[in-house]
């Protein structure tokens, strides 16, 4: 009973249970290695669940069969497409072992054909976190280097080659705090920003969100303080839900068009797309503009596709945001039904340069071709304005004319 407690039934290996008992019980240094099946979701997406079970075990008969003699090892299988070695033996006597070691575990699984049916096999590529240093907990530091290996696309990261990592740490769990004090004490804000047309008239304003430090009254924190740490919690979706909230008490009664940002994560949030479903219709006079981040990809076009037609049926309009940051993916404009593209700022900045204005050009015809508005983003002074007016944009938005405000100083 207790062999099968701590077995795992697919490949034979240690499982999780067992890896930690161990990790407890240890009495001597300690260096572990976390192996990341890169994408093995998609195997089982292509080729079936058995076909998956196959690579797993197999991948498990390759790696009993490859470690050098003199570093006792334990394998585990810990998630679905995780291998763990754990040697009682530290590996960091020479600044390059480790790195070496892994190198060649890496070639030794990238080189194996996996046969997954009849005359038919795949390659796969890994990704590798180690840690031999077991400060605070060897298997987090180890999780945290395979979590910064992936995030800079390395094939391998050791938790002593990352630098500042703790103070990183303690300061995003310093910021979730605030988050969540923020939004308990209604520190969470919107700010507007103009969007004008040609002659400098206001159009419409967007909604950005802004945080004011709940331990230090005034300091007022842009998104790039706390937007991205929020993403790894469930305080995000809270974070849009009152951006949504807030600009529809402004400005639901149709006195002024406005605009909202969404990320694809609030795309595919049933409680985000619900509650802003019943806002715009228990607001009839609402006049909504819906922007979609396109620097992020799309990732379920689908999804993407039926979001939008549902939120045109009730008169909201569509606009794919930061247009030339991210994939700018023309396939959108075949099934999604745009109404505004907004060129980005990475885009507007080069329009005093020949392939800058070439490329505003491009797009700038594409979409009046398709019968879709354009709008600047971050027009910052009149040298740009002026260069970009001629070219028939038909918005403009960004310090030149209006930085981001509360609603009251609007």
């Amino acid at each position: 009973m207790i062999e099968r407690l701590y077995t795992d039934e697919l490949t034979g290996l240690y499982n999780r249970q067992k890896l930690f008992s161990d990790l407890q019980l240890a009495e001597t240094d300690m260096a572990i290695i976390i192996i990341d099946i890169e994408r093995f979701s998609n195997i089982n997406y292509l080729y079936g669940y058995n076909s998956g079970d196959k690579v797993l075990i197999q991948m498990a008969q390759l790696l009993n069969s490859y470690w050098p003699d003199e570093y006792s090892r334990t394998i585990y299988r810990t998630d679905m497409d995780h291998f763990i070695f754990l040697t009682s033996k530290a590996i960091d006597s020479s600044p390059d072992l480790m790195q070496n070691l892994v190198q060649e575990i890496i070639k030794h699984i990238e080189d194996h054909e996996f046969i997954i049916g009849n005359e038919l096999s795949i390659n796969i590529a890994v990704t590798v976190g180690g840690s031999c240093i077991g400060k605070n907990d060897l298997y987090i530091e180890a999780s945290v280097a395979l979590a910064i290996a992936k995030e800079q696309r390395k094939p391998f990261m050791s938790y002593k080659d990352i630098e500042g990592v703790e103070e990183r740490f303690e300061k995003n769990l310093t910021m979730q705090s605030k988050i969540k004090l923020a939004l308990n004490t209604n520190k969470i804000l919107n700010y507007y920003q103009s969007i004008v047309d040609a002659d400098g008239k206001l159009v419409k304003y967007e909604a950005l969100i802004r945080m004011e430090d709940p331990e230090e009254k005034g300091n007022i924190l842009a998104p790039y303080n706390f937007l991205d740490i929020a993403r790894e919690s469930k305080n995000y979706s809270q974070l849009t839900k009152r951006v949504i909230t807030t600009a529809f008490a402004d400005f639901g009664d149709g006195s002024q068009e406005f605009a909202i940002n969404l990320s694809f994560d609030d795309i595919a949030n049933p409680e985000i797309t619900q509650y802003l479903e019943s806002l715009i219709l228990s607001h009839p006079s609402v006049k909504i503009t819906l922007e979609l981040l396109e620097s992020e990809g799309l990732k379920d076009i689908k999804k993407t596709i039926e979001f939008c037609n549902r939120m045109k049926s009730y008169g909201a309009r569509i606009a794919i945001d930061d247009f030339g940051s991210g994939y700018s993916n023309f396939v959108y404009f075949f099934d999604m039904p745009i109404d505004i593209l907004k060129i980005d700022g990475s885009l507007i900045k080069r329009v005093h340069e020949v392939q800058g204005l070439i490329a505003l050009e491009t797009i700038i015809k594409f979409a009046k071709n398709l019968g879709i508005k354009t709008v600047a983003e971050f027009v910052e002074d009149e040298a740009i304005f002026n260069k970009l007016k001629p070219l028939g944009i038909d918005m403009f938005q960004g310090y030149y004319f209006a930085k981001p405000k509360p609603y009251l100083e609007l």
